[in-house]
Order: C-alpha cells, then structure tokens, then sequence
C-alpha cells in the first residue's frame, strides 16, 4: 500500500524536497552508489561490496522518501 502523493509530500523530510521536488517516488534505492578506491586498508574493505564486485555505498532501499 502507498501513501498518494499528497501525502508523500507533506510527510517527507524538508531536505528531500532539495531532491525529489514534487516528483512522486516509489522505489528509491542507493545501495549501489559508485566510489573511488579507498586508500586507507579498513575503509576499503568496509567499502567493498562483493555483490557488487566494487568499492561503493552500503545505502538502503525504501519504498517512498516519506519515511
């Protein structure tokens, strides 16, 4: 079940606005987020997705931005 889009608005975050505007979101997802080799040994290897087979983000995927 989804909020409609009004709603998505008014309950989402003010700083996601920066983002989406009034664009309706159904799935937004970031776990896969490029980034450059680390040069620090532990950040690299928190950084490595072996799923991915790359150095990126761990984010999170959600459904819609009004969490």
């Amino acid at each position: 079940m989804y909020v409609s889009q009004e709603e998505d608005v008014k309950l989402r975050k003010e700083k996601l606005d920066e983002h989406f505007k009034n664009k309706r979101v159904i799935m937004h997802d970031n776990t896969n987020v490029g980034l450059p080799t680390a040069s620090d040994a532990d950040q690299q290897r928190s950084l490595y997705s072996e799923y991915y087979a790359e150095c990126c983000t761990k984010g999170c995927g959600a459904l819609q931005p009004c969490w």
